[in-house]
């Protein structure tokens, strides 16, 4: 029993602070959607060079093994001990602790699916990772954020529909799911339905004005609406809250050329290329291309 409490605490954790990244890279027709970060669980990276961080993981993974090696029917262990795997960027070995998880307890925790899901989709498989965010729903109908997975699973798969109708049902779950707004707004927003998406957008900021990914979105979405000031003065704001929103940057330096103003658009594209957008590097090449005619 101590151990089904762990983890279900370790597991709502992971659900609030997640921060590895799906990034929504794919555009309707026209449109150059930049990197934008879309959350699901822990980030490792951040821990990767914490030597304390790291030898505290390896001790508590040793210790899951050592209580599973005396008790191999506790499914309980093999799930904590995936966890803390993947916590501490192993990947592939939190992968075999939830399969074998899931061998001795198939149908009775949706946790074990809803994490084999992540790992799985993190690794690529998508197929196999909606197969058990299914299965997870199914024992767990009123679990938001498996029908958020499943939202961004779908949406890497290219089923715009299907991600907007899971996140509406997150959404019917939970009414103030700040994420399932943020993320059925940038699926309509790729569904070529701005006006659904700045609502979206607009949403999720009535509910959190301190949130300040959503102001990245909102200028996205004025952006392709040809709105340069209100992309500005969003895109601003976001940076003002938090200068690590790497496509808040993006669509300043957009506006700002927008507005005719090409030296500080340009700067604010650098900095966002400096960042890794590759849509930014883009943007100043052709920006050097046109200069140079």
């Amino acid at each position: 029993m101590k151990n089904y409490i762990i983890f279900i605490v370790v597991l709502f954790f992971l659900h609030l602070s997640g921060c590895a990244s799906v990034h929504v890279k794919d555009c309707p027709v026209g449109i150059n959607v930049p990197d934008i970060p879309i959350t699901d669980y822990y980030h490792h990276d951040e821990k990767d060079n914490n030597p304390v961080i790291v030898e505290h993981d390896r001790k508590e993974i040793l210790g899951f093994t050592k209580q599973i090696e005396a008790d191999q029917a506790d499914w309980s262990l093999l799930h904590n001990r995936g966890v803390k795997k993947l916590m501490s960027g192993d990947k592939k070995g939190a992968l075999e602790d939830f399969g074998r998880e899931l061998e001795l307890n198939p149908d009775s925790f949706w946790g074990g699916y809803y994490m084999r899901a992540l790992v799985e989709r993190d690794l690529g498989a998508l197929t196999e990772a909606l197969a058990d965010l299914y299965k997870a729903a199914w024992l767990n109908p009123f679990g938001a954020l498996i029908y958020n997975a499943r939202a961004v699973t779908k949406g890497g798969m290219g089923d715009l529909a299907g991600a907007v109708s899971d996140c509406t049902k997150a959404i019917e779950i939970n009414n103030r799911n700040i994420r399932a707004y943020c993320l059925r707004g940038e699926y309509r927003f790729r569904s070529c339905d701005p006006s659904g998406a700045v609502d979206d957008y607009k949403k999720a900021m009535e509910i959190d004005p301190d949130a300040a990914p959503v102001y990245n979105f909102l200028a996205e979405a004025a952006y392709y609406e040809g709105d340069y000031t209100s992309c500005y003065d969003y895109a601003d704001k976001c940076i003002f809250m938090d200068q690590g929103v790497t496509a808040s940057y993006y669509y300043r330096g957009l506006a700002l050329i927008g507005m005719g103003n090409v030296k500080r658009g340009r700067d604010d594209l650098q900095k966002a290329a400096d960042m890794g957008s590759k849509c930014a590097a883009d943007q100043i090449k052709k920006i050097r291309e046109k200069a140079g005619r």
